[in-house]
């Protein structure tokens, strides 16, 4: 049977993409699976979300796996134990900020965000980039280590640019998964202490993020919310259905407030 190529990457990129994909969907059934276990409320969210409408899987160059939890309802310490002892290492991120992140060998992040319910909407805070060439340089080598397979032929930059990202990739390729992870920990950690991070409030309304309902999902059962288009909408726009290899939450998403 002919492999099936995600949309927006070409041949080329299919070898290495299938195999982060189930590398990824394995981290996505055993981080369903700790949610369940830990008896908390959870629901696929964003960029996951966003792949399961769409393209019925998860999205490849997508960095992270997303989860969406009530605060109220959420033992924030349980989580943390219950990846934890599964082999996942937490990302240094404030304890103020409404998420906390997991890694684990290959493959994507685990993202949990903590919403609560404020009025006629869903609210949560996060970090998000601000301008400046630390954090241009910073985020084009966080795209590095995130995603080391392909080519940066896509990109609208100058071919020496191209080629010098090209390069930097292959190094990245040779690497340990372990000190590629140490190192994406470690940009990460200088971003939050040099100013190039603000804070941000989302605001999701409860009409189109208030209600569920359960699905099945590579393998998982799990919740989504009761109208996704209405909802993917909201966060990218009209224009969800068209993949977007470069997409700036912190510019492009609906509903966020700079703090």
């Amino acid at each position: 049977m002919p492999k099936r190529v995600p949309p927006g990457i070409t041949s080329a990129e299919a070898d290495v993409t299938q195999t982060d994909a189930r590398v990824s969907e394995t981290l996505f059934r055993e981080a369903a699976a700790i949610l369940r276990k830990s008896v908390v409320f959870f629901w696929l969210d964003q960029g996951s979300l966003l792949g399961c409408i769409r393209d019925r899987q998860l999205i490849a160059w997508d960095h992270d796996i997303d989860f969406g939890v009530w605060k109220d309802r959420a033992d924030r310490d349980l989580l943390i134990g219950g990846f934890e002892e599964r082999g996942f290492r937490m990302e240094d991120i404030p304890r103020e900020m409404d998420c906390i992140h997991f890694v684990r060998g290959r493959g994507k992040k685990v993202d949990i965000t903590f919403y609560e319910q404020n009025g006629s909407a869903a609210t949560t805070m996060w970090l998000a980039p601000r301008g400046g060439l630390f954090r241009k340089v910073a985020r084009r080598i966080e795209d590095c280590l995130e995603q080391p397979g392909g080519s940066e032929g896509g990109i609208r930059d100058s071919t020496l640019k191209v080629v010098a990202v090209d390069a930097f990739k292959g190094m990245v390729r040779r690497l340990p998964d372990s000190l590629r992870k140490k190192m994406l920990s470690r940009i990460g950690s200088l971003n939050l202490r040099y100013p190039c991070a603000g804070v941000v409030k989302w605001h999701v309304p409860l009409d189109v993020f208030g209600s569920f309902r359960e699905i099945d999902f590579l393998g998982a059962r799990l919740h989504i919310p009761a109208e996704p288009e209405k909802y993917l909408s909201f966060v990218y726009g009209a224009d969800w259905r068209t993949p977007k290899r470069k997409w700036d939450w912190w510019k492009e998403c609906g509903g966020l407030e700079a703090l």
